[in-house]
């Protein structure tokens, strides 16, 4: 089978841009027999983003890289409804199209599964595109069981279009401490408990402002 996988959001200073990095370093460990085309679409720092790209090396694996206007491409395909990607992945032949980052393209020839991290209703560009995403996906990897439940009860879906897949487990760096750190909690003015949270500070987290 060949699947491309769509890696633009690989370089996100975020848990898409590990998540990313982690599915392919993975599946380049345990799978030898697929043919895997890590679609990138970038247009600032092109060439410097392709050199810096640590991939899998293995035969199996191929980088398929366009140039274009992120912005453009995502109003192109989810409001205009052309299907310029699609085109591009046919010349592959490509069987299955992955977008681990909450959007795919407008496929209609190509089945498509998508990743959905959480859903967030809104009426944002890139959630309208996320929503269209989710209509035409022909199935959907949810990362918990809670995010499985909003798609079903935002757009009535069938279950059985959802598989609940968790996301790998923390870095070994990662782990509880039984003390307290009292220069952490003097420099930050912080109590004696805490929670420390290191994602990014928007709307879609639910934090406490």
């Amino acid at each position: 089978m060949r699947i491309a996988i769509d890696i633009s959001g690989i370089f996100a200073k975020s848990g898409l841009g590990n998540y990313i990095r982690l599915l392919i370093e993975n599946l380049a460990k345990v799978d030898k027999e697929n043919e895997y085309f890590l679609y990138a679409c970038f247009w600032r720092n092109f060439g410097q983003k392709i050199k810096v790209l640590k991939l899998p090396k293995q035969e199996n694996f191929h980088l398929l890289s366009v140039r274009l206007l992120e912005t453009a491409i995502l109003f192109e395909e989810h409001v205009l409804k052309f299907n310029l990607i699609e085109r591009i992945l046919i010349k592959h032949r490509i069987d299955v199209f992955h977008g681990p980052g909450n959007i795919i393209p407008n496929l209609k020839q190509i089945k498509s599964v998508l990743t959905i991290h959480h859903y967030y209703p809104s009426k944002k560009f890139y959630f309208k595109c996320t929503d269209f995403s989710i209509h035409k996906a022909d199935h959907i990897i949810a990362i918990s069981e809670n995010t499985k439940k909003d798609l079903i009860e935002e757009f009535n879906m069938d279950e059985n279009r959802i598989s609940v897949i968790y996301e790998g487990g923390p870095d070994e760096i990662y782990r509880p401490r039984n003390d307290i750190d009292q220069e952490v909690v003097r420099k930050y003015d912080l109590p004696q408990k805490y929670i420390l949270f290191v994602g990014p500070i928007n709307e879609r987290k639910n934090l406490i402002a």
